[in-house]
Protein backbone atom coordinates (compact mmCIF):
# COMPACT_ATOMS: atom_id res chain seq x y z
CA UNK A 1 0.00 0.00 0.00
CA UNK A 2 3.20 2.67 -0.06
CA UNK A 3 2.35 3.20 -3.83
CA UNK A 4 -1.22 3.83 -3.16
CA UNK A 5 -0.48 6.29 -0.40
CA UNK A 6 2.53 7.70 -2.45
CA UNK A 7 -0.11 8.78 -4.98
CA UNK A 8 -2.41 9.87 -2.05
CA UNK A 9 -0.22 12.75 -0.92
CA UNK A 10 0.81 13.64 -4.34
CA UNK A 11 -2.78 14.28 -4.88
CA UNK A 12 -3.50 16.23 -2.72
CA UNK A 13 -0.35 18.15 -2.93
CA UNK A 14 -1.16 19.10 -5.99
CA UNK A 15 -4.52 20.33 -5.33
CA UNK A 16 -2.61 22.32 -2.33
CA UNK A 17 -0.90 23.75 -4.71
CA UNK A 18 -3.71 24.58 -6.69
CA UNK A 19 -5.29 25.99 -3.66
CA UNK A 20 -2.53 28.27 -2.99
CA UNK A 21 -2.01 29.32 -6.16
CA UNK A 22 -5.57 30.53 -6.52
CA UNK A 23 -4.81 32.75 -3.68
CA UNK A 24 -7.64 30.21 -1.48
CA UNK A 25 -4.82 29.60 1.42
CA UNK A 26 -7.74 28.32 3.69
CA UNK A 27 -9.00 25.47 1.03
CA UNK A 28 -5.20 24.85 1.04
CA UNK A 29 -5.09 24.62 4.95
CA UNK A 30 -8.07 22.75 5.00
CA UNK A 31 -7.02 19.60 3.10
CA UNK A 32 -4.02 19.42 4.29
CA UNK A 33 -5.12 17.18 7.21
CA UNK A 34 -5.94 14.43 4.31
CA UNK A 35 -2.20 13.60 3.62
CA UNK A 36 -1.92 12.35 7.83
CA UNK A 37 -3.24 9.05 7.22
CA UNK A 38 -1.42 8.28 3.80
CA UNK A 39 2.11 9.38 5.57
CA UNK A 40 2.14 8.06 8.95
CA UNK A 41 1.23 4.40 6.96
CA UNK A 42 4.45 5.17 5.03
CA UNK A 43 6.38 5.91 8.20
CA UNK A 44 4.95 2.69 10.20
CA UNK A 45 6.02 0.84 7.59
CA UNK A 46 9.59 1.43 8.00
CA UNK A 47 8.98 1.99 12.08
CA UNK A 48 6.82 -0.78 12.58
CA UNK A 49 9.81 -3.20 13.35
CA UNK A 50 11.83 -1.12 15.34
CA UNK A 51 9.31 -0.66 17.50
CA UNK A 52 7.80 -4.61 17.57
CA UNK A 53 11.13 -5.50 18.40
CA UNK A 54 11.56 -2.90 21.30
CA UNK A 55 8.06 -3.71 23.22
CA UNK A 56 7.84 -7.14 21.55
CA UNK A 57 4.54 -7.02 20.05
CA UNK A 58 3.59 -8.52 16.22
CA UNK A 59 4.48 -5.92 13.90
CA UNK A 60 1.28 -5.62 11.89
CA UNK A 61 -0.33 -4.63 15.44
CA UNK A 62 2.69 -1.93 15.65
CA UNK A 63 1.41 -0.18 11.99
CA UNK A 64 -2.44 -1.06 12.72
CA UNK A 65 -2.11 1.47 15.95
CA UNK A 66 -0.06 3.98 13.70
CA UNK A 67 -2.68 3.72 11.30
CA UNK A 68 -5.41 4.51 13.52
CA UNK A 69 -3.33 7.41 15.52
CA UNK A 70 -3.06 8.64 12.21
CA UNK A 71 -6.72 8.89 11.99
CA UNK A 72 -7.72 10.35 15.38
CA UNK A 73 -5.11 13.07 14.72
CA UNK A 74 -6.28 13.73 11.20
CA UNK A 75 -10.06 14.13 12.06
CA UNK A 76 -8.85 16.48 15.39
CA UNK A 77 -6.88 18.62 12.41
CA UNK A 78 -10.18 18.52 10.74
CA UNK A 79 -12.23 19.68 13.39
CA UNK A 80 -10.06 22.28 13.66
CA UNK A 81 -9.79 23.33 10.33
CA UNK A 82 -13.66 23.49 9.81
CA UNK A 83 -13.84 26.72 11.61
CA UNK A 84 -12.52 28.16 8.48
CA UNK A 85 -15.92 27.81 6.91
CA UNK A 86 -18.62 30.52 7.78
CA UNK A 87 -21.71 28.28 6.94
CA UNK A 88 -23.06 25.39 8.78
CA UNK A 89 -23.80 23.55 5.70
CA UNK A 90 -20.42 24.12 4.11
CA UNK A 91 -19.02 23.16 7.67
CA UNK A 92 -21.00 20.01 7.80
CA UNK A 93 -20.11 18.60 4.46
CA UNK A 94 -16.33 19.44 4.69
CA UNK A 95 -16.38 16.86 7.70
CA UNK A 96 -18.62 14.15 6.27
CA UNK A 97 -16.77 14.28 2.98
CA UNK A 98 -13.28 14.01 4.92
CA UNK A 99 -14.24 12.48 7.27
CA UNK A 100 -15.48 9.87 5.22
CA UNK A 101 -12.26 9.75 3.02
CA UNK A 102 -10.12 9.18 6.11
CA UNK A 103 -12.20 6.67 7.91
CA UNK A 104 -12.30 4.39 4.71
CA UNK A 105 -8.98 4.93 3.81
CA UNK A 106 -7.60 3.58 7.32
CA UNK A 107 -9.81 1.03 7.16
CA UNK A 108 -8.64 -0.25 4.00
CA UNK A 109 -5.07 0.08 5.69
CA UNK A 110 -6.04 -1.62 8.65
CA UNK A 111 -7.79 -4.58 6.43
CA UNK A 112 -4.77 -4.74 4.59
CA UNK A 113 -2.42 -5.16 7.68
CA UNK A 114 -4.79 -7.90 8.78
CA UNK A 115 -4.74 -9.82 5.99
CA UNK A 116 -0.80 -10.64 6.70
Amino acid sequence: MIVECIAIIFVIVCMVFVFLRAKKTSYALSIIPLMIVPALHIIAMYCSKLFANMFDLDRNLVMIAIDVLGLIASCLLLGLASGNFSSKKSRASYLLVTGAFLVILSWVLVANNLRF
